[in-house]
């Protein structure tokens, strides 16, 4: 694959990772339980995505799991911060 692949590759991914992740932020403030069903099928489809981007090359296997860590303890401590100042 050339360079310019991979970069569309991670500019796409970044998107996908974060739409997910802002409707499980907003599903789970709404109810818990649709949100922890919501997480579980998110998961899965990252857990695909990480093992198709390490099937092509390392190097976009780890990007596509960095930014999925990344993203996700951001909206972790985004929820926190809103559960915390709706309890104010």
């Amino acid at each position: 694959m050339s360079f310019w692949m991979y970069v569309a590759i991670f500019i796409i991914q970044v998107i996908l990772v974060s739409l997910a992740l802002a409707i499980f932020s907003s599903v789970f403030m709404k109810s818990r339980k649709k949100g922890y069903i919501s997480i579980f099928i998110i998961a899965l489809f990252f857990i695909s995505q990480v093992i198709n981007g390490f099937n092509a090359s390392i190097f976009l296997g780890l990007s596509i799991l960095i930014t999925i860590l990344s993203l996700s303890t951001i909206t972790y401590f985004v929820i926190k911060r809103k559960k915390e100042s709706a309890w104010s």
